[in-house]
């Protein structure tokens, strides 16, 4: 009996910009259409992913080992400094080649410029105060630094006796009143009311943390309980434990009281591993990012909705195996795209990555090629800090522009969707063409290309602007003729219809370009034929 081959027929199906972002927990089989397996250095948002803001070099100049941090002076003349472990440098002005030392570090070990600051207000002046792992208090009274009267500051344990100026870690205000870290000691500390030098008062933290550990910092947290606004403090240890507390006077019994300790998982080495988010405080650990706000609903904590990193929680705690005990880890937010990142450490001659959340999608995805050690709000920009002492200003198109304004290179991005069986995951497929549609300043550059069957390959060739290719990636392939269609002011729409190759029961759409003006992804169209089941 002779059997007649299936009939191919050609099917058109239009899938959106995937704007659900990586998803890491759902199976492969059955990931929801808008998901994506990874997505490089492309924003999710509200109108599909767009390629994210670029870097122009904000000062150089600086010494040392990388700029461990970013410190905002916000008075009536606000002012901009940076840290590397040789000392905090005035990078307020824009294009500074020559940025002055306004601190020198006497410990240039390992930790020296990782720094935690705050601005205080008091009634002597608007101060910025800061400390890192080895160098102990800093102080900023808009004039003049470390001196307090014509003196420098000085920080004494309970007794007035022993001077632990040097040894302070961590720096924080709560309630009108400093608070501290003291490196080798277990417990925290705080200062009268508006006092920012002094001798310390003891507030017991050690014999509350249960997994044990050093206390890492403090936090304040500010929430709406329903009776009105209050600030909760919250302590973290190193081993992961939470203790919040509310009240106004710790001096006083009565005056604070503990209302919940928690076990967050370990944290990573560092002290940017909590931040405010809107009405939340945020925790970061090696189970991911914790909201704080689950555990006063009542939340269970193996709950993955207490997670805001559900989605990608796997990803997070594969990448810190083996790199928690290593700086660079930390929690930043970008108000310029509605962004919170995941720093993490630079490895070697790898390309530096991060985690990026949209703060109003919730969608995940990495950043890559930002050499990212330290970031910070200013102005409302975003200022980075970057491994080779230079300090970026997040913004612009391209990467790495040139102080002058000059140069600067192509963003490359990249993107896989999820794999989708259109209704028949039994049958073989062959992709004919695919078509994605982006809205840019110019003629994008890209590659796109149909994978087959749970390939996870990243596909490795973008031609200059204005080309696009696909199916078997041979450079020379010209693409085929541009439509362009006026779209949104100074933006337009842009596809080319591109041929593919292979063939497989599932079906994903890897795109891979370069970058140097405003670029969204909207759409991909894809035409595929079935040829019955083999």
């Amino acid at each position: 009996m002779v059997f007649s081959p299936s009939p191919q027929t050609a099917q058109p199906t239009n899938l959106s910009a995937f704007v659900g972002g990586i998803n890491a927990a759902a199976p492969l089989f059955g990931m929801p259409a808008e998901d994506c397996i990874y997505s490089y250095n492309l924003n999710a948002n509200e109108y599909g992913m767009s390629v994210r803001l670029g870097t122009d070099e904000w000062a150089n100049g600086l010494t040392g080992t990388g700029v461990k941090s970013i410190l905002p002076y916000n008075s009536s003349t606000p002012e901009l400094f940076s840290a590397t472990n040789q000392g905090i440098w005035d990078i307020t002005t824009e294009n500074v080649t020559t940025p002055t030392k306004v601190v020198t570090f006497s410990n240039v070990a390992e930790g020296a410029g990782q720094i935690t600051s705050i601005n205080y207000t008091n009634s002597a002046a608007t101060w910025l105060l800061c400390s890192d792992e080895l160098n102990g208090y800093h102080t900023y009274d808009g004039t003049n630094w470390d001196l307090i009267g014509g003196i420098a500051p000085v920080i004494t344990l309970p007794g007035g006796l022993v001077d632990v100026t040097a040894d302070i870690v961590f720096v924080m205000a709560w309630k009108k009143r400093l608070w501290f870290i003291v490196d080798g000691y277990s417990d925290a500390y705080y200062l009268p009311v508006d006092a920012v030098q002094g001798e310390l008062v003891l507030f017991r933290l050690s014999n509350k943390f249960q997994q044990g550990g050093a206390p890492v910092g403090l936090w304040s947290w500010t929430i709406d309980s329903g009776a009105g606004v209050d600030d909760l403090l919250v302590a973290l240890s190193e081993e992961g434990d939470c203790l919040i507390y509310s009240g106004i006077d710790p001096s006083s019994t009565e005056g604070i009281a503990l209302i919940g300790s928690y076990y967050v998982g370990e944290l990573p080495v560092g002290r940017r591993v909590a931040h405010g988010f809107g009405g939340d405080l945020i925790v970061l650990s090696t189970n991911g990012i914790l909201s704080l706000s689950s555990f006063l609903q009542g939340t269970p904590l193996e709950t993955s909705s207490s997670y805001l990193t559900q989605r990608i929680e796997k990803l997070v705690r594969e990448s810190m195996i083996g790199q928690r005990n290593y700086y660079g880890w930390g929690l930043f937010v970008s108000p310029k795209d509605s962004t919170l990142i995941i720093s993490t450490p630079i490895n070697g001659d790898e390309r530096p990555i991060q985690f990026v959340m949209n703060t109003t999608t919730k969608s995940w995805g990495f950043w890559r090629d930002i050499p990212f050690v330290s970031g910070a709000t200013w102005q409302d920009e975003f200022y980075i800090g970057s491994e080779d002492t230079n300090v970026f200003r997040y913004s612009g198109s391209v990467d790495n522009a040139n102080i002058d304004g000059s140069g600067g290179d192509d963003i490359e991005y990249s993107v896989l969707s999820s794999y989708l069986d259109y209704g028949s995951p039994a049958t073989n497929k062959v992709v004919q063409y695919v078509r994605p549609t982006f809205r840019s300043g110019s003629i994008p550059s890209y590659s796109s290309r149909a994978l087959y069957d749970y390939d996870f390959s990243e596909i490795f060739y973008a031609l200059p602007a204005g080309q696009g290719t696909s199916g078997a990636w041979q450079p020379g392939i010209p693409s085929s003729v541009w439509d362009t269609a006026v779209w949104a002011g100074a933006l337009s729409s842009s596809y080319s219809t591109l041929g593919s190759s292979g063939m497989g029961r599932t079906i994903a759409i890897a795109i891979r370009g370069n970058s140097a003006t405003v670029t969204d992804l909207v759409d991909v169209n894809v035409m595929w034929t079935s040829g019955g089941m083999m």
